[in-house]
């Protein structure tokens, strides 16, 4: 069978699809203002070495997997091959990207990146251990039921400066954390105060930390039944 090709920038609602795929991915891909990228339960998306995905400010991804479909973003089979990651773009305003039932691997940098945009995770694994899983600045977020394993090196698993975006909401709620290894926070973040939206962390598992479970700086926050081990 032959393997489709995307890449570049996305103009106009597209869809990929299981039956339509597995795309690969010859060019970075841009998701313009405006528009949807909807990518449908069971799609694979290998990309191409140092290639990455940007969602500008108004557009947004669709990435809606089901447990017995799930949605798998991950780099072109080949020894060695990475691509670059994701970023969300956005503004007060912007529409949310949703990421459901989502695997990514062979990413060679942080591989979600949400500046100012709207971003929900839901049912989200990662398979690079490498590369910090998330950076949310000045974000509107909602991390639930994801898993972040233990990473395989020195690094901080989980960044968020800039605080929350102020029409948006800022929740880590019943995900799994790894320990970092070394001198490293779990999560560490910056910002967000009352009366604007501020960080909620309920009900996730923290297996451990060299250094902070939560690293809170200047952050108002409500911390509810969290399970914390080994800190």
């Amino acid at each position: 069978g032959s393997v489709a090709t995307v890449g570049g920038t996305i103009g106009a609602d597209t869809t990929l699809t299981a039956a339509g795929g597995p795309y690969s991915v010859t060019s970075s891909l841009v998701v313009s203002n405006g528009v949807t990228l909807t990518i449908e339960p069971g799609t694979t998306l290998f990309m191409g070495s140092g290639t990455t995905i940007t969602v500008n400010n108004g557009g947004r991804i669709l990435a809606e997997g089901t447990a017995i479909a799930p949605i798998r973003i991950s780099a072109a089979p080949g020894a060695g091959t990475t691509w670059g990651g994701l970023t969300v773009n956005g503004a007060v305003g912007s529409p949310e990207s949703r990421f459901v039932h989502t695997h990514f691997e062979n990413n060679s940098t942080t591989c979600i990146d949400v500046n100012a945009g709207a971003i929900l995770l839901d049912q989200v694994t990662f398979g690079t251990r490498g590369q910090p899983y998330l950076s949310l600045d000045g974000a509107s977020f909602l991390v639930r039921d994801c898993s972040f394993p233990t990473p395989s090196g020195a690094l901080e698993p989980v960044h968020g400066a800039s605080g929350i975006r102020s029409d948006g909401r800022g929740i880590f709620l019943r995900n799994f954390f790894g320990a970092p290894n070394g001198y490293n926070d779990v999560i560490d973040f910056t910002g967000g105060n009352r009366p604007g939206p501020i960080l909620h962390v309920i009900g996730n598992v923290f297996a451990g930390t060299g250094d902070d479970v939560l690293d809170l700086d200047g952050t108002d926050a409500w911390v509810e039944g969290n399970i914390f081990m080994h800190v």
